[in-house]
């Protein structure tokens, strides 16, 4: 059964694969999505020879246009034909992208906060089992900025509660 229509997300105006895309290889990444939701096979797209008559275009120019995606990483190869990256899928691999790099900016400021308050809990003096706490709790309407976060050992951090 062919799909007559397809979810395109609002965040695609801001997503960087396709920002940085020339005019006419964002249309074709826009056709293709079409045509691939048209398909109804998962982002499987029609072989080469009809995907270019479908879209009025050579064989030859549709594959530079498809390679070039698929440089972008929007689609990939699966044998002779193509397959299109749903939206979800990237809009997850953007997901995993920033939660990767809030990750290393937290380690970067547990780095900074173990430094500040000398690498010992600042309530008893502790050395080991060390943790950053928030003095204000997230789930309080605290954040992650340096004046909110100390070194508690554990036991300390553990016996504080959620303020």
């Amino acid at each position: 059964m062919k799909r007559s229509w397809i979810k395109l997300y609002i965040e695609i105006l801001d997503d960087p694969k396709m920002g940085r895309l020339q005019d006419w290889l964002w249309r074709r990444a826009i056709e293709l999505f079409l045509l691939a939701g048209e398909n109804g096979n998962d982002g499987l797209l029609q072989p080469v020879m009809d995907l270019a008559w479908r879209l009025r275009v050579s064989e030859t120019e549709l594959f530079q246009g498809l390679t070039k995606l698929e440089e972008a990483g929007l689609v990939y190869r699966q044998g002779e034909r193509w397959m299109m990256l749903s939206q979800s899928k990237l809009l997850f691999a953007k997901y995993l992208e920033r939660r990767e790099q809030w990750s290393l900016v937290r380690k970067v400021l547990a780095a900074v906060v173990f430094l500040r308050d000398g690498k010992v809990c600042v309530n008893c003096g502790a050395t080991e089992d060390l943790t950053i706490d928030h003095i204000i709790a997230i789930t309080n309407g605290g954040t992650d900025d340096l004046r909110n976060l100390q070194v508690l050992c554990r036991a300390c951090n553990s016996s504080k509660g959620a303020n």
